[in-house]
């Protein structure tokens, strides 16, 4: 008894994986992205906990499963450069990225509002938008916002897009 699918005549189904590049590409980015919020999560839980541990160790997790992806059994593993830079840098610059993000936000919310997942989220985008130029600005703000949407409703995504469009504006024109 044969367990691969019947062939259909809809190609839409081969999509996903053509963003699953074997040299990581689109998504290697997007799961590094996903997990350096988590890492930041996790750091801000446990304050005492170093950078370089927490990185390590969310790394040696097998990737998670992907439960918006029925053709996969796992998602694709993270651009661990890109995730380790994102931490790093995130950390190392909380105090000015919490600066530009609060500066940014416009009511009805205000910065005590924001849940602390989120304002790693936030922090993550800044400083992919304040460091990581090569990156196109768009592609960030759409990444983060379904960062966003793997743990909020329809408002906090709504809210990463606006913040983070403010901030590419003022930081790369």
């Amino acid at each position: 008894m044969s367990h691969e699918p019947a062939p259909s005549a809809d190609k839409s189904s081969t999509k996903p994986n053509r963003k699953k590049s074997k040299g990581g590409g689109f998504r290697a980015r997007t799961t590094a992205r996903l997990g350096a919020v988590q890492v930041l999560y996790e750091l801000e839980m446990n304050p005492d906990r170093k950078i370089e541990a927490a990185v390590r160790d969310y790394l040696e997790q097998p990737p998670p499963s992907d439960p918006d992806d029925q053709d996969a059994a796992v998602m694709v593993p993270p651009d661990t450069q890109l995730l380790s830079r994102i931490v790093r840098g995130t950390a190392d610059q909380t105090h000015d990225l919490d600066a530009m993000i609060d500066g940014h936000i416009t009511a009805p919310w205000s910065p005590d509002r924001i849940e602390l997942l989120l304002r790693c989220v936030l922090r993550a985008g800044a400083y992919e938008l304040l460091s990581h130029g090569e990156f196109d600005t768009s592609l960030v703000i759409k990444e983060y916002m379904a960062v966003t949407d793997g743990f909020f409703s329809e408002k906090e995504p709504k809210l990463v897009n606006a913040v983070l469009d403010r901030l590419a504006k003022a930081l790369r024109g």
